[in-house]
């Protein structure tokens, strides 16, 4: 299963009928490969895209936590047991959630016009952190290494008291 987070419009990405037609025939791509979808949508995806959304045929699941019935975000629990996330790349925080959980993490890409935005999708690609999602996932997810401060912390702390005095 893959657990798939859609974006939608804000002040620096559009989601145009050309950008809603790109983001279904990535799905599509996906499905056509054997891969079974749960998709959550945003706030922000557009109305005819959230009903493109819902009208994905069962096994594939759509959930869009402003119309939900059940108080249960099924979110937290479908980042971390999917064989690999999609995410759209006009939500830094959709894309750091991902990569932070060390789920592989494959990317859907929306034009922007933030030039900090841009650079942020570009470096985690660079940084293998996330892949770009362009003929479907064809292999296992690959590997990703999500970022770990607390190793780092930590090692930093122990120098700290391992130093000598300078007093």
């Amino acid at each position: 299963m893959l657990f798939v987070l859609i974006g939608g419009t804000s002040k620096h990405s559009t989601y145009s009928p050309p950008i809603c037609d790109l983001v279904m025939n990535k799905l599509t791509l996906l499905i056509e490969q054997g891969w079974t979808l749960s998709v959550s949508a945003s706030r922000r995806t557009p109305a005819a895209l959230r009903q493109r959304l819902a009208a994905l045929p069962p096994p594939h699941q759509y959930w869009e936590p402003s119309r939900a019935k059940s108080k249960k975000n099924p979110y937290p629990k479908a980042v971390t047991e999917a064989a690999a996330v999609v995410v759209t790349t006009d939500s830094v925080s959709m894309i750091s959630e991902s990569v932070a959980a060390e789920q592989p993490t494959y990317l859907i890409e929306i034009p922007t016009r933030s030039k900090r935005l841009d650079h942020f999708v570009k470096r985690v690609i660079a940084e293998q952190y996330a892949h770009p999602l362009r003929d479907g996932i064809n292999m296992p997810p690959l590997a990703t290494r999500a970022q770990n401060d607390t190793q780092t912390v930590a090692a930093w702390i122990a120098r700290q008291l391992r130093a000598p005095d300078a007093s």
